[in-house]
């Protein structure tokens, strides 16, 4: 191995090696950078925002209530995201099982977009993901609580009726979009995970040439 080589090994392990002198909090803030919306992605959400909000508002507040629809998404939400959740613990068990040494070596050598290795942009991105899942299910969990025991009735008295319904079409709709977005999400989750198969079949098949090699060059 190179001087060079070695070097970046360095710089990148000791890169990674900050995160021990951080808490969960700073590191889960520091993955949240890893979660842009592509411009597709975007004008999606918007579309799908506003389909959500005129529905909502225009047709479905005139047979239910919010209280009703919010209780019904809440609980069809639980039983997505949960089982997601563990499909991600589980993929991000897969991606430590398969970074083994010469693997672990391929990804810390290999820089992300000429800044972090790819080993710490995986790690990162598994743990902001499987934050922002948890983080989802305990907004569910306390939203299924709260709409629970309130009456079908229930509103705002201080607001007009169409206020209330306005303001009930407007967090409904936002609550769907960004449930939306990170089941779009997954895709890269199984994007990342195909790289780190790509990677871990590369360096099985290079250690497998160069033992050939060797093995070769001894029986000479």
């Amino acid at each position: 191995m190179d001087e060079e080589k070695k070097e970046q090994i360095k710089e990148h392990i000791e890169d990674l090696l900050k995160y021990k002198r951080m808490n969960s909090n700073q590191i889960f803030l520091e993955s949240i950078g890893l979660f842009k919306l592509s411009y597709l992605r975007l004008c999606f959400l918007i579309l799908i925002f506003v389909a959500a909000f005129i529905f909502l508002k225009f047709i479905l507040f005139n047979v239910a209530s919010a209280i009703d629809i919010i209780s019904d998404i809440t609980v069809n939400v639980n039983t997505i995201i949960i089982p997601i959740f563990t499909i991600i613990v589980t993929g991000y068990a897969i991606f430590q099982a398969l970074a083994n040494d010469q693997t672990m070596i391929t990804l810390i050598t290999v820089k992300h977009k000429e800044q972090s290795s790819k080993f710490k942009i995986y790690n990162l991105y598994f743990l902001g993901v499987g934050v922002f899942y948890l983080i989802i299910i305990i907004i569910n969990f306390m939203l299924m609580i709260i709409f629970k025991y309130l009456s079908s009735n229930w509103y705002f008295v201080c607001l007009s009726k169409e206020t209330n319904e306005f303001i009930s079409a407007l967090l409904i709709s936002l609550y769907i979009t960004f449930i939306l977005n990170f089941l779009i999400e997954l895709k890269s989750v199984i994007y990342n995970l195909f790289q780190v198969f790509v990677t871990n079949a590369a360096s099985n098949g290079i250690n497998f040439v160069k033992s050939e090699i060797e093995k070769e060059e001894k029986d000479k």
